[in-house]
């Protein structure tokens, strides 16, 4: 199972059905890890219930496995499914972008509302990446751009999230609660 072998391979290329198929598999398992809508459930309950070191590895580390898995697998092995999905990844990103924002206003718990915040800057990743999928015929460096900017992303949240739930740590222990009211 030689990732670079089956990228210069491309054995699905002129299978778009089959390649499609394959697509919609990796990116229903990757959408529940990344996580996009409708398939973030699981988030603000495991963020609300681990403690904040668990939530800030959570965050900083585990949820980019599924934008990584994008970037890595199925981007590159499956590269003309990706062109034929791109507005469909495009539209998960920006819903994703949108409802994360507006529920993460709605939340009075503090780690809820940077749970929230996680499906919301997971959604630009995903928009970037779908983005990508639309340039790649026309330029190389529109897609290289694309990707960065999702990866930046990526890192970015990484380092922003991780340090929220540390200090939702802190104050939990002053406050003794994660409501914000009691800040």
């Amino acid at each position: 199972f030689d990732m670079l072998e089956l990228i210069a391979a491309n054995p699905l290329a002129d299978r778009p059905l089959a390649g499609g198929l394959v697509l919609a598999a990796i990116l229903l398992g990757l959408a529940v890890k990344t996580p996009t809508v409708p398939f973030h459930t699981w988030l603000p309950p495991a963020h609300t219930d681990a403690p904040a070191t668990g939530s800030a590895v959570l965050a900083g580390v585990l949820l980019k496995m599924g934008t990584y898995g994008f970037v890595r697998i199925a981007m590159p092995m499956l590269p003309h499914a990706w062109r034929a999905w791109a507005w469909a990844i495009i539209a998960v990103g920006v819903v994703s972008v949108l409802y994360g924002a507006l529920v993460a206003l709605a939340q009075q718990d503090f780690k809820r509302m940077v749970a929230y915040t996680s499906v919301n800057h997971m959604g630009y990743i995903v928009l970037a990446l779908g983005a990508a999928g639309l340039l790649s015929p026309s330029s190389d460096q529109a897609r290289a751009v694309a990707v960065s900017g999702a990866v930046t992303q990526m890192v970015s949240h990484g380092l922003i999230t991780g340090a929220l739930f540390l200090l939702a740590g802190v104050f939990y222990d002053r406050a003794g609660s994660y409501d914000m009211d009691s800040y």
